[in-house]
């Protein structure tokens, strides 16, 4: 089913066969078969837009999922757990959700529902603080039947890496 407007006419051409042939109801505003393609059927009411309200919430946490640290401390040469929980806060579904460039990622996240990808970093070459950010992005169709993109709000976790500890001096 295609729909479009025409001469203030909504208008939808409900296809016998599955052809997309919007080309030959543009100057139509009457309901009536068009050449054995299918029915343009007429109202003289607007057709309404489609409004849509995606949204992506992204919760990232340390550990093994479902994770529950906001922080963690490990020594140098080690990586990290990190658990990425996604959620469809919108009335839209999500396709190929992606989390920051490399990351994991889920071909279909649906309207109001959740999903946790888990993933390791990096291990860490040197002590200090590091600052593991994350962001999703994924694609949706729009109202007028685009596909536009989504980004999801940035989250992070906090990795102390220590130097590990000095083995003991062996006295014989």
């Amino acid at each position: 089913i295609s729909k479009g407007t025409s001469g203030g006419n909504s208008c939808q051409f409900v296809y016998a066969n599955g052809l997309d042939g919007m080309d030959t109801v543009q100057n139509r505003t009457k309901t009536g078969p068009i050449e054995s393609k299918g029915l343009l059927v007429c109202t003289d009411e607007e057709a309404e837009p489609v409004v849509v309200s995606p949204g992506l919430l992204l919760d990232v946490k340390l550990g093994v999922c479902p994770g529950d640290k906001e922080a963690d401390t490990v020594e140098v040469g080690v990586g990290v757990s990190i658990c990425y929980t996604l959620t469809n806060t919108g009335d839209v579904d999500l396709t190929n959700v992606q989390v920051n460039e490399s990351g994991p990622s889920v071909a279909l996240l649906t309207s109001g529902s959740s999903t946790t990808l888990q993933s390791t970093s990096p291990t860490f070459s040197e002590a200090g603080v590091e600052t593991l950010f994350a962001q999703a992005a994924a694609s949706y169709v729009d109202g007028d039947g685009s596909t536009q993109t989504l980004f999801s709000n940035g989250d992070s976790a906090i990795v102390v890496v220590e130097e590990p500890p000095a083995l003991p001096a062996i006295t014989c």
